[in-house]
């Protein structure tokens, strides 16, 4: 699926960059090509090389692309490039780009360069975006994603949470995660233990789970709702999905939560999770 993702990702942006008018102006016409034909009239936008991986959750099935996108202008000096590069950020900034069979989840612009070519003719203004999409199906067709919920990231764990209705909802997806499930032990060891080694009793410790990891909210309402269970301080009944292995759900209350951005990244949590009850295990 990574191969339609990223022709309908190109399509899309290039669709969206010749419906915006300041765009055509700069360029003096929808010059925005594939690759360039011989002799093509400067300025022009082109595309350049593909590179895209798979980016599936155990839920989702998605890619993440390198989009690159070069600018050609016949100027002396880098200006004039730099120029047509603000216009094509502000076109996808401003954009809702709808792709045929997927959905954009997000485009960053990651760096610019320029350089002059060797023919000395020409300048080239040269932009990185990194794109992450997922595709869109509609019964069971290509995935598991359906059309009405929002998207969700992660590689690994899936959290979901009551919402106060008794309705399991889907928070988030871990990157990196840590479940870890303990028993106190209860020492019995006494002096006529067999060698004096360590005697404990069964059944008697104190079971808990604990959950951590780093991900993405799905949106701003996931967002939003884990943060108001956080300072209230509620405890509430969650699922943590393990793919290929089981469903671990139960009462659990947020023992931290923090948020960590980088300038040319999404915003990401830290959250960790207590068990506060009894907790069942459902094998996938």
């Amino acid at each position: 699926m990574t191969i339609s993702a990223t022709i309908a990702l190109r399509g899309a942006v290039r669709a969206t960059l010749e419906s915006f008018p300041p765009l055509l102006d700069r360029l003096g016409g929808a010059k925005v090509f594939e690759e360039a034909p011989p002799n093509a009239e400067m300025p022009y936008v082109s595309f350049g090389d593909v590179r895209s991986r798979d980016w599936s959750t155990s839920s989702d099935t998605g890619a993440e692309h390198a989009l690159i996108i070069d600018v050609w202008t016949q100027h002396h000096g880098p200006a004039a490039a730099l120029e047509v590069s603000q216009i094509i950020s502000e076109s996808l900034a401003a954009a809702t780009i709808t792709m045929i069979g997927h959905k954009l989840i997000s485009i960053l612009e990651q760096s610019i360069e320029t350089r002059r070519e060797a023919n000395g003719r020409a300048w080239r203004s040269r932009q990185n975006f990194r794109v992450i999409t997922e595709n869109i199906c509609f019964k069971n067709i290509c995935s598991k994603w359906s059309p009405f919920m929002s998207a969700q990231r992660g590689k690994d764990l899936i959290l979901k949470v009551d919402d106060g209705t008794n309705a399991m909802v889907s928070v988030a997806g871990l990157r990196t995660q840590r479940l870890a499930l303990n028993a106190d032990a209860v020492d019995i060891t006494n002096q006529e233990s067999s060698g004096r080694w360590r005697e404990l009793l069964a059944g008697a410790g104190v079971r808990r789970a604990s959950i951590a990891g780093t991900g993405i909210f799905k949106d701003a309402t996931s967002d939003a709702m884990v943060r108001q269970i956080f300072f209230d301080g509620l405890i509430r009944r969650w699922q943590v999905i393990v793919p290929s292995f089981g469903i671990i759900e139960g009462v659990f209350q947020i023992s931290s939560l923090d948020y960590r951005g980088e300038y040319s990244a999404e915003v990401t949590f830290e959250l960790a999770l207590e068990s506060a009850g009894e907790l069942t295990f459902t094998a996938l």
